[in-house]
């Protein structure tokens, strides 16, 4: 049996946590978290989760059910989230967010998708299904999206490619000048 207890809101200094010398047949769940950890990349995250259940296809991946927090990425770009499951993958690098999924960036774009893949290890996030993101410009719709981010590399813009079905409902936010 594995016990993990720690402070309500006091976290103190962050410490590496990995599953490696549990056997294979343990199980384990934990329930009413907040996982806040980064990666030797710079990638940051702070989440709130239901429980953090075992992979059972792999003792080194773990689930997340009903995640709310914060991602960021080469902590230059960060994300708000929310999502019904995430599998987080620290064998092959990467966090797939499903079901119901929000995000927003700090530049006020949100977008909602059932499914998200981030790889640790790529500059292009790629979302697999169909996605709807809020602009100042209106509503963009598309079948599948890739965010480069390659600009945390070099100088060059990021930019969002949307393939499939892509359709703009334009309809721009005027602020009110009226006093």
């Amino acid at each position: 049996i594995l016990f993990i207890v720690s402070p309500p809101n006091k976290f103190g200094e962050p410490l590496k946590v990995s599953t490696l010398g549990l056997e294979e047949n343990v199980a384990y769940q934990i329930l009413g978290a907040q996982l806040r950890g980064a990666s030797d990349d710079g990638h940051r995250f702070d989440f709130t989760v239901d429980s953090i259940d075992p992979n059972h296809s792999n003792p080194n991946d773990f689930s997340l059910t009903n995640l709310n927090g914060i991602l960021s990425i080469h902590e230059k770009d960060i994300y708000t989230i929310s999502a019904e499951i995430a599998l987080i993958s620290s064998t092959k690098k990467f966090i797939e967010l499903t079901g119901d999924l929000k995000i927003r960036t700090e530049s006020g774009i949100s977008g909602k998708s059932n499914r998200v893949r981030i790889e640790w290890e790529s500059t292009d996030k790629v979302v697999s299904n169909e996605v709807e993101l809020t602009t100042p410009l209106g509503l963009i719709y598309g079948g599948t999206m890739k965010i480069s981010n390659g600009a945390l590399e070099n100088e060059t813009a990021k930019y969002v490619l949307l393939e499939n079905g892509v359709r703009l409902v334009f309809a721009p936010q005027i602020e009110s000048q009226v006093k």
